[in-house]
């Protein structure tokens, strides 16, 4: 996986995004899921879409905004 940007700097109550890229790797037609696991209190993230399935080609590609 790629992200552009590769890290984000918040400032408290500004919102940050991300958009990462999922390569498949040798012909993967595979669904990823995104979670946000166990954050920081006050913050908050949101994946767009919440999954990306693979088509063995092309990367997928998600949208992280974090809070």
């Amino acid at each position: 996986m790629q992200a552009q940007p590769a890290s984000l700097t918040l400032s408290a109550g500004q919102p940050g995004t991300s958009t990462i890229s999922v390569i498949a790797l040798g012909g993967s037609t595979q669904t990823v899921s995104f979670s946000c696991g166990n954050l920081p209190v006050h913050l908050t993230c949101a994946f767009a879409p919440s999954s990306v399935t693979l088509d063995g080609v092309n990367a997928g590609a998600v949208k992280i905004t974090v809070r």
